[in-house]
């Protein structure tokens, strides 16, 4: 099993499996998320799966300093026009 981190009692015993597909993966999906982004509303049909996915991805250092920086600027994007989105149904109703 996994070790605990000194002086932090409540750490996770069991860490994260790490495998060597994990990078490609996390690198296709900010590829996917970006073009769902420049799509009409995919980035908001699909924000729901992709948000907690880069979010998982730049947490646990699946992508380089590149693909991190464009991931989370693809995150707040997404997340802002999801924001928009709710915004615009709420007032158009």
């Amino acid at each position: 099993m996994g070790t605990k981190v000194p002086m932090c009692p409540e750490s996770n015993p069991m860490p994260m499996l790490h495998s060597a597909a994990a990078g490609p993966a996390a690198r296709a999906l900010v590829a996917v998320s970006a073009f769902l982004l420049l799509s009409m509303g995919g980035a908001i049909v699909a924000a729901p799966l992709t948000l907690p996915l880069l979010y998982l991805s730049v947490r646990n250092g699946w992508l380089s300093g590149g693909f991190r920086t464009a991931a989370i600027v693809i995150a707040a994007l997404t997340a802002a026009e999801v924001a928009w989105a709710a915004v615009y149904l709420a007032t158009s109703a």
